[in-house]
């Protein structure tokens, strides 16, 4: 039974992992600076028993280039980075986002992995609920939403929203492995 919200939800859904490896893109032209990587939500159950549908990341696959800054664990006062690539994939809602170089203890904290995680907010359109065999147990599917902003957390509802990887692109470049204006592709670019 679908279900029309006549006042939207604001919502805040906490996602995983921003892990570090070498199958990512990135978008920059020109551009030095340090960026991350990862899955801003996907379709599975989070910890909150709600999914998003994959109808529903499509959906909003735009949002976060308009609505593009990244904030420091849902603080609005404490602005990132902002999202420079956002794109649906097999596994989710794909994202790369730019880290601001005033924020170096950000940075750090990412470099170290220990601030891995994605968190989006924004507000439910539209749900449905169903019952999973597996789990004995009826969960929220989220069939429509709008996305206000992603944030960079320590604990996620998502644990497979994650950050799959950061890149020193300034440091490439000092090294000599690429030139000022080249393109950095670690991945497929979508």
């Amino acid at each position: 039974m679908s279900t029309q919200f006549f006042e939207p939800i604001e919502f805040r859904f906490f996602t995983k992992n921003v892990e570090f490896g070498e199958d990512v893109a990135t978008k920059t032209q020109g551009e030095k600076g340090f960026y991350v990587r990862g899955y801003a939500s996907t379709s599975d159950i989070d910890r909150q028993d709600e999914i998003i549908t994959r109808e529903a990341l499509k959906g909003v696959e735009k949002d976060l280039l308009s609505n593009s800054t990244v904030f420091f664990e849902h603080t609005y006062s404490k602005p990132v980075g902002k999202v420079t690539r956002s794109f649906l994939d097999s596994r989710g809602l794909f994202i790369e986002a730019y880290i601001s170089k005033t924020l170096p203890n950000i940075r750090t904290l990412i470099e170290e992995g220990i601030l891995n995680k994605f968190s989006i907010g924004g507000r439910i359109l539209q749900t449905d609920t169903i019952f999973v065999e597996k789990l004995g147990r009826e969960v929220t599917r989220i069939l429509k939403m709008e996305l206000y902003e992603v944030s960079l957390v320590g604990v996620p509802a998502n644990e497979k929203a994650e950050v799959v990887d950061y890149v020193i692109k300034s440091a490439l470049q000092k090294a000599g492995v690429i030139e000022e204006q080249q393109k950095v592709t670690l991945l497929e670019d979508k």
